[in-house]
């Protein structure tokens, strides 16, 4: 009788065991399809990559690579064009005189830049450029308190927006 009753022992430590073991497999198994899930959910969400800004301005112009560092630190990758581009790029803009900065640009996709654009005015562009027909954004000269501007000091200026058929807009107002 007591051998019988080890045995029977024996065989419920095992299917106990083997109970604790499918329990265990089923929750790694649930662990593991969650954690691919929200790897694949990061991924898809996460930006492939920045995008490029190739910027057209004078070799030495101290504002315009103050521009640059601003928008490099704010999710975008800059690059210098080719000064010999610079009139054909700026002419896509069709802006007149009072409209003109130190600096050219455009972002990948096309996004047109005049001046030193603010980087959060250039991502609200993006994001709005399909739905509202933006071709581009403009900062006439050099303002103070812009982005790259040499004064420290702040200032009041406007972004304008360039819609199609060459329309200009108030795009945001500055007040620093």
């Amino acid at each position: 009788m007591r051998l019988l009753a080890l045995n029977h022992g024996a065989r419920c430590r095992s299917r106990k065991e083997r109970a604790a073991q499918r329990a265990t497999r089923v929750t790694l198994t649930i662990a593991v399809i969650a954690g691919v899930s929200v790897l694949t959910l990061i991924s898809a969400l996460a930006p492939r990559s920045k995008p490029m800004v190739t910027v057209y301005a004078h070799a030495g112009c101290d504002s315009c690579m103050r521009w640059m560092q601003h928008i490099a630190a704010r999710g975008f990758r800059t690059q210098l064009g080719p000064q010999a581009d610079w009139p054909a790029v700026r002419a896509q803009l069709a802006l007149g005189p009072r409209f003109r900065s130190s600096l050219t640009a455009v972002v990948e996709g096309g996004l047109l830049i005049e001046g030193p654009v603010p980087a959060s005015d250039i991502h609200r562009a993006l994001k709005l450029r399909a739905s509202y027909d933006v071709h581009g954004l403009v900062v006439p000269g050099v303002p103070r308190g812009s982005p790259g501007s040499s004064s420290a000091l702040p200032g009041h200026y406007t972004v304008f927006v360039v819609r199609d058929a060459g329309r200009i807009q108030t795009f945001e107002d500055h007040e620093l």
